[in-house]
């Protein structure tokens, strides 16, 4: 019944990691020796997506580089550093005029926008660097999943849908492999930090009661409060469409719900009703119910129940027992419950670890913990001269 939403491609923006100006090593030889002039197309202002064209000038010839610098003899390939870099170069365009854009750029600015990039890809690889000396890393078994998925996904997507999405967030396929699993070995480490069997830093329900009273994002005032005025719980039988079902067989569907229907507001027992009736395998591993918000969303599984479903047990009472309502899987007769324990806990899941829609208190917590992690990761940064030189806003797509 659950509706999983596929996260794989928002991915790479979980635990983003905030960059901040920080003094770094460098290599004495450093060179500032500025780009040739060559015959390069001009740089196109009126676009507003920079596309992703995966190379650089050097020497007016496009060049893919091997690698572009190294982190404490670490090489950075032209991939990750080019996602960093003209993200940079967008962020720092965005407010400009298409004439102050023009103009914008000189021997000091490049530099500026160079040491931004450099300092985003620095705090990036710091959670590569804490993981490497804490003892975390991804399995085998979760790298070959998370490709296999990833694999699927962009077959089911589409190549014009990629280029889109690449073009969007400045990468390419090998920057989106590589940065999703920084982001899954980031949940690593975060969820380390508040597990419940090993984790020392779980707040107990009087810390959550006073964050959440003084959240502007939550609507109660205690964490009970908060999920009374917020969550939902239900069973329901579902009559499943069979495959290719023709508009005789659905009709057939609807009768058979509203048979459902009608003994369940005669007062027959629901769960009897689910048992005879119902062919959701959900109902049989959730024997209190669903529970999820208003959104449909259930913290504890990040899965997101269909919006007719959603709609339809918020508009009920508690008690209260639905029409028939049409989904993509059949129709669905469903009694809204009254909350129980289960609602707490997908509460004090949504406060703590948040969802795809906004961060929890522990992001915070964990945020800060790990900014110091970030400004004492302090690497010797080591260019390649053979690429250095031609770095420039108008030498890198």
């Amino acid at each position: 019944m659950k509706k999983l939403i596929a996260a794989l491609l928002a991915a790479v923006t979980v635990f983003a990691l905030c960059s901040c100006t920080i003094s770094r090593k460098t290599d004495a030889a450093e060179k500032t020796t500025a780009p040739a002039e060559t015959d390069v197309p001009s740089y196109t202002y009126d676009d507003p997506v920079i596309p992703t064209k995966d190379f650089m000038y050097i020497d007016g010839v496009e060049k893919v580089p091997e690698w572009v610098l190294s982190l404490d003899g670490r090489k950075i390939g032209f991939s990750e550093f080019r996602h960093f870099y003209v993200q940079t170069v967008y962020n720092i365009e965005y407010d400009l005029s298409v004439e102050e854009k023009k103009t914008y750029w000189n021997e000091e600015t490049e530099t500026e926008a160079l040491n931004k990039a450099l300092a985003a890809l620095i705090v990036s690889n710091a959670s590569d660097d804490y993981a490497a000396k804490n003892g975390f890393a991804l399995t085998e078994e979760e790298i070959a999943d998370f490709n296999q998925r990833l694999d699927s996904t962009i077959e089911q997507m589409g190549e014009e849908y990629m280029k889109n999405y690449y073009d969007e967030y400045f990468q390419n396929e090998e920057s989106l492999r590589l940065l999703t699993l920084r982001s899954m070995l980031n949940q690593k480490i975060f969820y380390s930090f508040y597990d419940a069997e090993s984790g020392t830093k779980l707040w107990d329900d009087a810390k959550i009661d006073e964050y959440v009273k003084n959240s502007p994002v939550y609507s109660g005032n205690t964490l009970a409060e908060y999920a009374e005025n917020n969550f939902y719980r239900c069973k329901h039988v579902l009559i499943k469409f069979p495959d290719g079902a023709d508009d005789a067989a659905k009709a057939a569907c609807l009768a058979k719900a509203e048979e459902v229907r009608a003994k369940a507001v005669a007062g027959e027992d629901f769960d009897q009703l689910i048992k005879d009736y119902g062919e959701d395998p959900g109902m049989t591993h959730y024997t209190e119910g669903y529970t999820f918000n208003s959104s449909g969303y259930t913290p504890s599984s990040g899965g997101t129940m269909v919006t007719e479903f959603t709609v339809g047990t918020t508009s009920l009472e508690i008690g209260g027992i639905s029409e028939p309502i049409l989904t993509t899987y059949g129709y669905h007769v469903i009694k809204r419950l009254p909350l129980n324990e289960d609602a707490i806990n997908e509460a004090k899941t949504l406060i703590l670890y948040g969802s795809r829609n906004f961060t929890g208190a522990y992001d915070d917590e964990f945020q800060e913990w790990f900014d110091g992690v970030s400004e004492a990761y302090d690497p010797e940064v080591v260019w390649n001269e053979d690429v250095k030189p031609f770095i420039a806003h108008d030498k890198v797509f």
